[in-house]
């Protein structure tokens, strides 16, 4: 099923940071959530419609008398600390525009999609390019990406927006000159909320404990979108459900299995078999055993497997890692904080054994690393050359 919410009120997800009662005046936020988050949402609502039985679902379900027979456990995974991916898999969240009558999903820019710090009408963006220009560091065998001559002399940011399924696989075969980006201001509002702590004893507020949250406010027609399997029952076609710091209520509908596709492309794949080239960008965080490094993939040749691909890295494109974490209910404490890859990340790769139907078939529109049936590491693949 696909989902849509739309939050009645404003959103509000904590960052990584410790922020403990007392020791500091703001609580700093994110936003778009985190799969981490999200699959958090799906599954209290999971519970909540189909068992209500917390308590019991907390302890491992040991003393529920619907053991053996309900299946909630085997969808959404055990209660413990670690043990979150059962049958059910996201693909999100993402966020979503509504545009004459239809939902759009938007995804992250890659970080090689760059654009002018001139100031013009019009925004003109262009692709970092791959040279066979060796430069000479402790990453010993790669590439870096460069921009193009024609922009030597120019000031230029990465893009860092968001851009729809269409304007996405225009950057995938490499056109992106007169791309559509959005930009956070386009979608959402931010607002400084003020809390002060308060003494449970006595029934009275604590001197010295005010504090601010930054909380985000979605602009009119606008959401976020998740793509849901692995649910014996879907939910019901609309309704709300708690989100974010303090359950804030979200009107969610269930939207037709048309919204997000990711077809394979043809250019791409032909791409592919003339240049034996192919990049893989990042649409979620993605978590890797060796840190940004993917599975599989030889620190020191660059050379190992993605999905049953064979390939060599040449080259990658990655922003500062993201530290996710966030509160285990079962056993009432803080997740470790773990160093995943950045979404809109991108990875060069070269292969000389597979063609690029069966690439696009394995990688496009997956997912790769850890944690992936909870929403990390969703990619989709494009095509790149040397010049």
């Amino acid at each position: 099923m696909q989902i849509l919410l739309e939050p009645v009120d404003v959103l509000f997800f904590r960052d990584g940071k410790p922020f403990n009662q007392g020791e500091d005046h703001f609580a700093r936020g994110f936003f778009p959530p985190t799969p981490q988050t999200f699959q958090g949402v799906i599954r209290s609502k999971v519970l909540s419609d189909r068992c209500g039985r917390f308590e019991t679902y907390e302890k491992g379900c040991l003393s529920c008398p619907q053991m053996g027979k309900c299946a909630v456990p085997e969808e959404i995974g055990g209660p413990f600390s670690g043990v979150e991916e059962g049958q059910m898999e996201i693909h999100g969240p993402y966020l979503a525009k509504k545009e004459q009558e239809n939902w759009v999903v938007l995804y992250p820019t890659p970080l090689d999609w760059m654009r002018l710090k001139e100031k013009e009408s019009i925004p003109q963006y262009f692709c970092l390019e791959i040279r066979k220009e060796p430069i000479n560091c402790d990453l010993k065998g790669l590439l870096f990406p460069q921009s193009p001559e024609s922009v030597s002399n120019k000031e230029f940011e990465p893009a860092n927006g968001l851009v729809n399924e269409a304007g996405l696989l225009d950057y995938l075969k490499g056109k992106v000159e007169k791309g559509n980006v959005w930009s956070g201001k386009d979608l959402w509002d931010t607002e400084y909320r003020a809390g002060i702590g308060r003494d449970m004893s006595k029934a009275t507020t604590k001197e010295g404990h005010l504090y601010f949250i930054n909380a985000i406010r979605l602009q009119e027609e606008t959401g976020l979108w998740a793509k849901i399997t692995g649910l014996k029952e879907d939910f019901l076609p609309q309704g709300f459900i708690g989100i974010g710091g303090e359950g804030r209520a979200s009107r969610y509908i269930i939207l037709p299995d048309t919204v997000e596709n990711f077809p394979a492309d043809k250019d791409i794949e032909n791409h592919i078999d003339d240049t034996g080239c192919f990049k893989l960008v990042l649409l979620q965080p993605a978590l890797f055993a060796l840190g940004w490094l993917p599975d599989s993939i030889n620190q020191e040749t660059y050379q190992g497997s993605l999905n049953g691909i064979q390939v060599r890295l040449v080259s990658a494109c990655i922003g500062k890692p993201v530290m996710i974490g966030g509160w285990d209910m079962a056993a009432n404490c803080s997740k470790p904080l773990l160093k995943y890859v950045p979404a809109g990340s991108v990875y060069y790769f070269e292969t000389e054994k597979h063609k690029g139907g069966e690439i696009m078939k394995k990688l496009h529109g997956k997912k790769i690393g850890r944690q992936t049936r909870i929403g990390f590491g969703h990619c989709v693949v494009g095509g790149w050359k040397y010049v």
